[in-house]
């Protein structure tokens, strides 16, 4: 019943589109990232395959019927698309998606060149796509080039997908991409912690575990949301109470957008109101109107920042702002302990980083990314930000590379 429900809502909210596709010089796998890629291909034809089918080609979906059976729909929606497009390339930023590694070994009567761009922090404590491995080690997984955070990043992918990485870091954290510069006579003002909370039930299972491979379930153990924010609740009344005491202004970044329903920025405020038994703190829940706002915010409001293993932490550093990190989170797997900016070969503790929630360990990083002067803070973090996060300014590389590919008639 659920499974029918799903597919008449697809049907329901879909935009059908009579016509057929028609040819494109790049081609972009599912509207993830979209809005941040298009201003880089302007100057080119481009279409976007709507992988979440908000938009449907009827010509595609009619040819379908009479030629498969709906069995691998999607896959066999986006060969079509392909033929009938005859792109020279395709781009995804949905780059845990195994299907688009598929696409090389599908489609063999076109010839296009395939780039992914990655979008998140990747990790092996969680099901993600670098669990799949085992499962896919003897696939054909590919894609001409994965765009990556960091080059020890970069070969883990190669281990699973044949493909050549690109170091660029964060592709949306490279538009208008600007160094944080500390005045030096300006005291600390504004300490930042990055939620992660989700608009969901604090009893329900973080992962369906029906979706899982079968190497993903190995040693898996699943946990509730509450029991995944569980940390927020031991650490943030020691960062509060240490901000308090040297007159900071405590702020929580909410993890969603302005454009979000009310209810869901009340419920993730009151989640926090439950932590900090104390009105003197802001959620900055009203000014991210989209995906990159946030940036403008912590270069402009941020003397502090510290989150949990989060893509946006790891974008904070690379920008040079004054980050901490705690990795405590349990895992979710008995074999895997969660390790800072993995795979780089980090210990477990560092200057601005634990895997402990330990309340020494929580003040030692407050006290140190506090009282660290800003010559050192800036000689420190070059050494150690090309293992956490690499910078593109205006993703450079990205735009190189769609040129030569375009120019190149033997792709």
């Amino acid at each position: 019943m659920e499974k029918i429900y799903k597919i008449l809502k697809i049907i329901f909210d879909a935009k059908f589109i009579w016509s057929k596709p028609k040819h494109s010089d790049i081609l972009i796998y599912d509207s993830n990232m979209v809005e941040f890629i298009s201003p880089y291909i302007t100057k080119y034809k481009s279409d976007i395959i709507h992988t979440r089918l908000e938009k449907i080609y009827l010509y595609i979906l009619m040819k379908l019927l009479i030629k498969f059976s709906l069995k691998n729909l999607l896959l066999n929606y986006t060969k079509i698309f392909i033929e009938l497009s005859k792109p020279k390339i395709i781009i995804t930023a949905t780059d845990n998606d195994i299907n688009f590694y598929k696409l090389k070994m599908e489609v063999k009567s076109v010839k296009f060149k395939t780039i992914a761009i990655q979008n998140g922090h990747r990790t092996i404590d969680a099901p993600d796509i670098l669990n799949y491995y085992k499962d896919f080690n003897e696939s054909k997984l590919a894609s001409d080039y994965i765009l990556c955070f960091f080059s020890e990043l970069g070969k883990e992918y190669e281990k699973i997908i044949q493909c050549k990485s690109i170091t660029i870091g964060s592709f949306l954290n490279n538009i208008n991409f600007e160094y944080k510069k500390y005045n030096q006579e300006k005291s600390i003002k504004n300490f930042f912690w990055i939620s992660q909370y989700r608009y969901r039930p604090l009893d329900s299972n973080i992962f369906d575990e029906n979706s899982l491979t079968e190497n993903q379930k190995n040693n898996f153990i699943n946990k509730t949301v509450g029991e995944h924010m569980s940390l927020e609740k031991k650490i943030l009344p020691i960062m509060y109470k240490f901000c308090k005491e040297k007159n900071i202004k405590f702020n929580i970044l909410s993890s969603y957008k302005k454009t979000k329903k009310k209810e869901i920025l009340i419920a993730e405020k009151n989640f926090y109101k439950n932590i900090i038994n104390d009105p003197d703190w802001e959620m900055n829940e009203n000014k991210k109107k989209n995906r990159t706002d946030v940036y403008k915010i912590l270069l402009e409001e941020a003397d502090i920042v510290a989150h949990n293993d989060s893509t946006l932490g790891y974008e904070s550093l690379a920008r040079g702002i004054k980050t901490i990190s705690i990795t405590e989170k349990k895992s979710f797997y008995l074999d895997i302990v969660p390790k800072f900016s993995w795979p780089s070969k980090f210990d477990y503790k560092g200057p601005i980083w634990t895997n402990s929630d330990d309340e020494n360990e929580i003040l030692r990083l407050l006290n140190f990314i506090y009282s660290v002067n800003n010559d050192d803070w800036n000689n420190y973090i070059h050494t150690v930000k090309d293992k956490i996060m690499q910078t593109d300014s205006d993703n450079k590389i990205f735009s190189n590379l769609i040129e030569k590919l375009i120019k190149n008639d033997k792709i």
